[in-house]
Order: C-alpha cells, then structure tokens, then sequence
C-alpha cells in the first residue's frame, strides 16, 4: 500500500484500502504512517471532548504499567530487528472529511486538527513516549538529554 500524503494549507490527503462489512455502508481507510510521522498526520494530544473521562480512567497505575510494557516491545523490536505486527490505531474524523474512491482504493482529504484517536489509546501514548513527543497521558515533552538516550540506544 503505497501512501500517497498531498498537502494544501489546510488539508491533507490520505491514500489507502477501503474496507467495509458486508451490507453495511460505513467504510474504513486502512492506510500505513510511519510511526514518526503520527503527530503531521493526527491531533495525537487533543482529547475528543466527549472521550474526557476516558482518557482520566485511564490514568492508573496498571495502564501505566502497559504502556511501559508496550515501549519495552516496541524498542526490542527496534534493537533485535524484528518485524514485528503493524501497529494500529483506530482514528475518527470530525466535520466533513471527503473519500474519493476508486474501486477498493480510496483518498481521504481532512483536516489534521478535527482528528481523535479512540482506539489503542494506550499503544498511542506508548509511540508517542518512544519518539519523544507529548502524549495525552502518562507524558509531557521529552528533555533533549531523553531523546539522546533513545536515539543512541536504538542505534546501538
């Protein structure tokens, strides 16, 4: 699948599979981002208004403790050079987001800012946290120090 990204000043253009139910109307756009490239594509810090108490439950001790574990995963796989399975994030646009499909391929022309992530919130905060970029729990920006110390571990 090949990702084709066009930008306008305020639109961004996604190229990807259309997948959908049988009999049912409702598609989705599977589509493959470099992890690095999330925070350019999605609103990964802005917090659906009505998902709020979501994302306050999910501030405990035991989620935390997932998330750590996921970076642990994520940066094995790293160091060992393993393929391991695609991460997925499950992503909903507000407003009036445009498909134009072309058989089982489709084009999404949206908005960056009207963007929720509402699924695998927590493997989410797990990339975010392994790049260095503020995530919506558990984070706040990384220190120039913490980003060196990744970078260099992941090189070795």
């Amino acid at each position: 699948m090949f990702l084709d990204v066009r930008v306008s000043l305020s639109k961004l253009y996604l190229t990807g599979r259309l997948a959908s139910r049988v009999g049912k109307s409702v598609k989705s756009l599977v589509t493959y981002l470099p992890a690095i490239e999330l925070e350019n594509y999605l609103s990964v810090t802005r917090v659906y208004p009505d998902l709020e108490v979501i994302y306050d439950a999910a501030k405990n001790k035991t989620n935390l403790r997932k998330v750590s574990d996921i970076q642990k995963d994520i940066k094995n796989e790293l160091l060992t050079g393993e393929l391991g399975s695609p991460l997925s994030l499950t992503v909903v646009l507000e407003g009036n987001p445009t498909l134009i499909t072309t058989g089982e391929c489709g084009s999404l022309e949206y908005d960056r800012a009207s963007t929720f992530v509402v699924g695998n919130v927590l493997l989410l905060v797990a990339m975010l946290k392994t790049l260095g970029i503020k995530a919506p729990i558990f984070s706040s920006r990384l220190r120039s120090s913490e980003i060196k110390k990744i970078v260099f571990t992941v090189k070795c």
